[in-house]
Order: C-alpha cells, then structure tokens, then sequence
C-alpha cells in the first residue's frame, strides 16, 4: 500500500513527483515499510496528456543508489 504525503508539480516539464511511504504486507501482516519517490512523465499529445514514463526516483530502502538517469 502506498499512502501520498508531498506531490510536486514541474508543469513546463510535464513531470509529477510523489513522495509517501511503501508499506508491504504478506497475510495482513506489514513486512516492510520505505519512504519512496515516483515519477509520472507526461506527454501532450494533440492537447491530451499520455503518461510517458513512470519511475522509482528515491528509496530510502537503497538511500546511495542513484535512481535518476
């Protein structure tokens, strides 16, 4: 389950990032819990927007990792 706390709007980059927290569980019971960043790409296409691309930007499951490309 992810539950949103902080979305950032980048509108000339057609970009949306949310920031919350990852909880998994197995059988009702919570295994894990991260706090992650994803983001949703967009693309206009004839004045409708596509998402183009989603992705992991920040875990603090892999804090060195380098997520951005």
């Amino acid at each position: 389950r992810f539950t949103p706390s902080d979305v950032m709007i980048s509108p000339e980059q057609l970009r949306v990032d949310i920031t919350g927290e990852l909880m998994s569980y197995v059988a009702d019971k919570k295994i894990s819990q991260a706090r992650e960043t994803y983001r949703f790409q967009f693309h206009n296409q004839s004045g409708r927007l596509l998402i183009k691309d989603f992705s992991l930007v920040k875990s603090d499951r892999n804090p060195k990792e380098d997520f951005e490309s």
